[in-house]
């Protein structure tokens, strides 16, 4: 329907929504703005502009911000959430799971659970000895399988309740899905699903179970892990790009900000955003950018976060 109500744009600016439309008033004149560019937080509900050009737009006044929302929720399924949070972006590395006893690699002298990551996690790899590689992903799923999120991915899902939340993961354990956290983004697979050898757009949830030689796709070709190895193209890097230049908040959790090109993440951040970065350890930061640190492992880290920015 066409009802509206004003509220209390970052800068002062009076935005209405009319349906699917946010519309802020601007030199006389209504101005039509992108969702994604509004972070605001609702003041107060009345009549727009007697000028305005959208017929019936009439709300009446709300005493009470519950009033609003329910109203808001009812006449034109507004989801304050989408429109009206910072959004929180957070980068997660192997420090992140490594609560969860998940192994790191760089705490592993280069060793992955005692494998050569170039025996098990490069295209050579697989084309020299198949049978390794899959036997490696095999027991890091069966791995997997016992292993529970940690209170540092619970305190990520909890940052929901107040924020747009976006998680970027170098990781491929599910933990995050499981901690409850809706919007995930993996950078470098995932573990459960597998893919085609010769069309990477054939992609299978296969849970925690085994693939073993013989296992094809529907065209005929043998599944491998759905994984980004090293030396391979990394294909959500333009999507986690685009996630991370609309940050209000970006924040690095258990990531050396050794591996490229997702080390380079935090350079896309806007000038203007809060950059964070959670680790034990000494880790490099752009020289260039103002980050604050937190000097703790991911459960203790995100607990403390949590009373810096909610």
């Amino acid at each position: 329907n066409k009802n509206g109500a004003m509220v209390q744009w970052y800068d002062g600016t009076a935005v209405w929504r009319f349906g699917g439309e946010l519309v802020r008033w601007r030199e006389g004149k209504p101005e039509t703005i992108t969702p994604g560019l509004v972070t605001a937080r609702i003041i107060v509900c009345c009549q727009p502009p007697d000028d305005i050009p959208v017929a019936g737009c009439r709300l009446p006044v709300a005493g009470r911000l519950h009033d609003l929302y329910s109203i808001l929720l009812i006449s034109t399924n507004f989801v304050p959430t989408e429109f009206f949070m910072k959004k929180l972006v957070i980068l997660t590395g192997a420090g992140m799971s490594s609560e969860s006893g998940i192994k790191t690699f760089r705490d592993s002298g280069g060793l992955w659970e005692e494998y050569d990551v170039n025996e098990v996690a490069t295209p050579m790899a697989w084309s020299r000895n198949r049978d390794l590689v899959l036997r490696f992903y095999n027991e890091r799923r069966r791995q997997l399988e016992g292993c529970s999120p940690n209170a540092g991915h619970y305190g990520i899902a909890a940052f929901e309740k107040q924020f747009d939340v976006h998680v970027i993961t170098q990781n491929i354990d599910n933990l995050h899905e499981r901690a409850g956290s809706t919007m995930v983004l993996h950078l470098h697979g995932e573990l459960t699903k597998a893919r085609s050898t010769t069309d990477p757009s054939l992609i299978y949830d296969i849970g925690y179970n085994d693939i073993n030689p013989g296992d094809k796709c529907e065209k005929g070709s043998q599944l491998r892990p759905h994984i980004v190895w090293f030396g391979e193209a990394v294909p959500m890097m333009d999507e986690a790009i685009r996630i991370t230049e609309t940050a209000d908040i970006f924040v690095v959790i258990g990531s050396s900000l050794n591996v490229y090109p997702a080390a380079g993440l935090i350079n896309y951040a806007p000038d203007n955003a809060s950059l964070w970065l959670i680790d034990p350890k000494e880790v490099s930061v752009p020289v260039s950018r103002k980050v604050e640190v937190i000097r703790a492992g991911a459960s203790e880290g995100v607990a403390i976060l949590a009373k810096q920015i909610c």
